[in-house]
C-alpha cells in the first residue's frame, strides 16, 4: 500500500502566508498595482494651471478708442437721416399748402396777402431775410395760418372764413409755455415756415423769386447760420 500524505491544513506550505494564497488565486495582487499606477499616470497628465495674463493700460485704451470712433459714426448717420427725414417732410408739407393756396386763389381770385395796414406778407423778403426765427417770418406764417385754416389764434373757428387746409398738431408753433394759442406756421426743424408776397406787392422788383407767393423753409439752422438760400425747401 502506498501511504498517502494527509490534506489539510497542515500541507499548506509553512513559509506560505494565507492572504498571499488568495491574492495569488484572485490575481487582484497582480492587477492592483497596474491601476494604481494608470491613477498616477493620469494625474501627472494634467498640465498645471498657468497664470492668466492681465489687460495693459494700451490695450484699454485702444479698445476706448475704438468704441469712440464706432459711436461717431453712429451718431453721424443717424443724423444725417434724421435731417434727410426732415426735408422730406417739409417738401410734402410745402407740396399740400401750395395746394391749398391754389384752391384759396379759385375762390378769392388772389393769394392769401396781408392788408396794407399790417403788409406782413409784403415785407418779407426771400432774397434778404434768412433767419426764420425773425419776428417777421412768424407773422408773415401766422396770417397764411388764418387764411387758409379758417381758424383764429386760439384754434377757433372764424365765422365766414372757409378752411382750405387742416393743420396737424406738429406744424403749428406756440409760444413758451403755451401749448393753445397758434404763433407761427412750424416746419420740420422747428422754425417757421416763410410766406411771401413781396414780388406780388412789387412787379418787376427784386424782393422775392416767383411773381405771386414765395413758400419755403430755410431748413437746419444747426450750421452753418444763417442757412443760405441754396439749402431752403422752397416752391421755385
Amino acid at each position: 500500500m502506498i501511504a498517502r500524505e494527509p490534506v489539510g491544513r497542515d500541507s499548506v506550505e509553512p513559509e506560505t502566508n494565507t492572504l498571499e494564497m488568495g491574492w495569488r488565486v484572485s490575481g487582484s495582487a497582480e492587477r492592483r498595482p497596474t491601476k494604481n499606477c494608470r491613477t498616477c499616470e493620469k494625474a501627472t497628465a494634467i498640465p498645471p494651471a498657468t497664470p492668466e495674463r492681465a489687460v495693459t493700460i494700451i490695450e484699454l485704451l485702444v479698445v476706448i478708442i475704438i468704441i469712440l470712433i464706432l459711436a461717431g459714426l453712429i451718431l453721424s448717420i443717424s443724423s444725417y437721416v434724421q435731417n434727410k427725414g426732415a426735408r422730406a417732410r417739409a417738401e410734402t408739407e410745402i407740396a399740400a399748402m401750395s395746394a391749398a393756396l391754389e384752391s384759396y386763389k379759385a375762390d378769392n381770385g388772389i393769394y392769401p396777402r396781408d392788408n396794407p395796414g399790417n403788409q406782413y406778407t409784403d415785407n418779407l423778403n426771400a432774397k434778404a431775410d434768412f433767419d426764420p426765427t425773425q419776428s417777421k417770418y412768424q407773422n408773415a406764417s401766422l396770417y397764411l395760418f388764418f387764411q387758409l385754416s379758417g381758424l383764429d389764434a386760439n384754434q377757433q373757428a372764424v365765422a365766414n372764413m372757409k378752411s382750405y387746409f387742416a393743420f396737424k398738431p406738429q406744424m403749428l408753433g406756440h409760444p413758451a409755455g403755451n401749448t393753445t394759442t397758434v404763433a407761427y406756421i412750424r416746419d420740420p426743424f422747428g422754425n417757421s415756415y416763410g410766406y411771401s408776397t413781396a414780388q406780388a406787392a412789387n412787379p418787376g422788383g427784386s424782393a422775392g423769386y416767383n411773381p405771386t407767393y414765395d413758400l419755403w423753409s430755410a431748413g437746419s439752422t444747426a450750421s452753418p447760420t444763417p442757412t443760405p438760400p441754396a439749402a431752403w425747401i422752397k416752391n421755385w
